[in-house]
């Protein structure tokens, strides 16, 4: 059963039970109160009825020798002649003896002192009302019965119009309580409809927000937390993907040096080839050895980053620089590629190891893309708080739609030119990886055609 058809036979029960107990309640008050009235009547004819009666005898007692039976039925009679037509009823006794009796439905019965109540005889209610007679007249006792039958007649029309009320009432409220309840849980249902969506992959689908009420918040912290969700499965499929390529691209570029390997291999196994050939494989067997050992290399560098924090300490750019021409000098020569430089005494917060890292990276990869006779700038200068290296080539350049996949392991922009030098496609993603671990924010402007501008942002310490 949903929450709403829940609450709405709880609730309606629960009013019903309410309402019906207080209608018995005041049902039993309000006849009460009748019956009490009544009584009260009858209490005060019967007043007037013994006063009458006890006048009459005292008057008439000088014209009797005796007062029989027969004396006080004639008293009596009388009064009960006119009452009879309003529904009341006399009955006399004499030292607890009945001498007169007017109805013939039923024999009042007699008590002492004072009674007043209500009996009912062949489902026909009375009032009772019975007491002595002044002294002293006190061996007579008056018992007067007035029909009540309109107690009985008020209590049945208030219970059947209390029953028709209760029912119409039951009924405005089981319609009014079903709307609202319905119109209440709607935003639930919604709510709950996103949720299934969701949890069947549409991760864009999201709840209306309507007010600002309990609901309305829930259905925007609802959203929140979907695009959280969607932002988290994204990012992991991504991942997902990244790591896929990676290993794809993994296998490509190990394959065909691998294969090179095996293949000049085999040749010298064969032994019939002239020494000419026989050093070509074996300058061949060695450099695609390298190239696979300088591939372990880089991806050991970027594991290594990739887990565990670093020490800052303050790096000279300067002397990072010096470390880095003479490790390219050999590279720079043979493309005949000037290298110029603005660094001055610049200095960061940082690894030293890491920095030296990411200046070789940044001039190897712009080396290869540079042609001969090509020229690299590399400038460290500070602006608006930060201190910036920039490297600078005017060789291939890249499309602008490569620029945001550069710094993926393996990627890159020519395929042709990676293959030819021995790349990999790893110097950007460890130049990345770097950053990050320094906070820093890499920058790359590039034209195809013009040449390559990568900017490193380092927050000044």
């Amino acid at each position: 059963m949903k929450f709403w058809q829940k609450a709405f036979f709880i609730t309606l029960i629960l009013f019903l039970i309410a309402f019906d107990s207080l209608g018995y309640i005041l049902l039993e008050r309000s006849f009460s109160l009748n019956r009490e009235n009544a009584i009260q009547a009858a209490q005060s004819e019967h007043r007037i009825i013994a006063r009458s009666v006890y006048e009459r005898i005292n008057y008439s007692s000088g014209l009797y020798t005796e007062l029989n039976a027969d004396n006080l039925k004639g008293i009596v009679a009388p009064y009960a002649s006119y009452y009879s037509g309003q529904g009341g009823y006399i009955a006399l006794y004499q030292n607890g003896n009945i001498v007169f009796n007017s109805s013939a439905v039923f024999s009042p019965p007699s008590a002492q002192g004072e009674e007043a109540r209500t009996d009912e005889v062949e489902d026909v209610l009375y009032c009772v009302i019975g007491n002595d007679l002044p002294q002293p007249l006190e061996n007579l006792r008056l018992i007067y019965m007035k029909d009540a039958s309109a107690l009985r007649d008020f209590k049945s029309s208030m219970t059947h119009s209390f029953i028709v009320i209760s029912i119409v009432i039951s009924l405005i409220l089981s319609i009014t309580l079903l709307f609202l309840l319905v119109r209440l849980t709607g935003p639930f249902r919604v709510l709950n409809a996103a949720a299934v969506s969701i949890a069947q992959g549409d991760y864009g689908n999201r709840a209306p927000v309507a007010g600002g009420d309990e609901i309305g918040q829930f259905a925007h912290s609802f959203n929140v937390m979907a695009d959280k969700v969607q932002k988290h499965v994204e990012e992991l499929s991504n991942v997902s993907e990244s790591k896929e390529r990676f290993i794809n691209n993994l296998a490509h570029e190990t394959r065909t040096p691998i294969t090179a390997i095996v293949g000049y291999a085999e040749l010298l196994k064969i032994g019939n080839i002239s020494s000419e050939e026989r050093e070509k494989a074996i300058n061949y067997i060695i450099g695609q050895s390298r190239r696979i050992q300088n591939m372990a290399c880089k991806l050991n560098e970027l594991a290594r980053m990739s887990h565990g924090s670093i020490e800052k300490k303050t790096v000279n750019i300067g002397k990072i620089f010096s470390n880095v021409c003479a490790t390219c000098k050999t590279q720079l020569e043979e493309k005949h590629i000037a290298l110029s430089q603005e660094i001055g005494s610049a200095a960061i917060m940082g690894d030293a190891e890491l920095m030296e890292s990411l200046l070789q990276n940044l001039i190897e990869n712009a080396v290869k893309a540079s042609v001969d006779g090509g020229k690299i700038d590399v400038q460290v200068y500070s602006e608006n708080n930060e201190t910036i290296i920039a490297v600078t080539d005017c060789g291939k350049g890249m499309e602008k739609r490569e620029i945001s996949k550069i710094t993926e392991p393996f990627y890159r922009a020519d395929k042709s030119r990676s293959r030819a030098d021995g790349g990999a496609g790893l110097g950007l993603a460890i130049c990345a990886r770097i950053c990050e671990t320094h906070n820093a924010r890499l920058e790359i402007e590039s034209e195809l055609g013009t040449g390559t501008k990568i900017k490193i942002h380092f927050t000044t310490p």
